[in-house]
């Protein structure tokens, strides 16, 4: 399929997911296309794919979850498509433990540039409950406020590096998690310290 008419199609397939006088079996086959779409070589259609599966709400996180998972999987990742991938997850912010687990999981990643956008990603969930914001909130200070002490000192420069890469990401999560405003992770560390057992979080 030419391009232009993959990304018509993938135009005609938002359009009958969003169809309210379609019924839901002829919308099921919707995610599992786009998926398709989202596989393909062509770097432009995959975008496209990615980010109508963002549109679709939870019913899209486990297509963009395989289309992530397929493109790490490759020798260079392609960051227009991991980028992608990341940034629909941030807009679906689906509450189910596998998406959250896999983009917690990102975390670890070798790469710091997927570290920084998984980070990124957790912002989403700024308006789910108390108590997956404060689990999301938990695992990023833990996996980050390693890496922010360190890059206090000049002399480790791989901090340093990688501290640049991930700190908007970090920080912008951190702060919408939390709905604080915080300069550094230690800062939030602390703040978690006294207020993790807090109510409020129950809401």
């Amino acid at each position: 399929m030419a391009d232009q008419d993959a990304k018509r199609a993938i135009k005609r397939l938002l359009e009958i997911w969003k169809d309210k006088e379609l019924t839901d079996e002829t919308k099921k086959g919707v995610p599992a296309l786009l998926e398709s779409f989202g596989r393909n070589d062509k770097t432009l259609v995959a975008i496209d794919a990615i980010d109508g599966l963002g549109e679709l709400g939870p019913a899209g996180a486990s297509g963009v979850l395989a289309i992530l998972d397929h493109s790490l999987k490759a020798k260079d990742p392609s960051v227009d498509i991991y980028g992608s991938c990341l940034r629909a997850l941030k807009k679906l912010a689906d509450t189910k433990p596998n998406t959250m687990k896999s983009i917690q999981d990102l975390l670890k990643h070798s790469k710091d540039d997927i570290v920084g956008k998984a980070a990124d990603a957790l912002g989403g969930y700024k308006e789910a409950p108390g108590k997956v914001r404060r689990e999301l909130l938990e695992e990023l200070i833990k996996g980050t406020e390693g890496t922010c002490a360190k890059a206090k000192d000049a002399k480790n420069s791989n901090d340093v590096r990688k501290w640049n890469i991930i700190q908007s990401g970090v920080m912008n999560s951190v702060n919408a998690l939390s709905g604080q405003k915080f300069k550094d992770v230690q800062e939030a560390r602390t703040w978690f310290n006294e207020h993790k057992k807090d109510k409020s979080w129950d809401k």
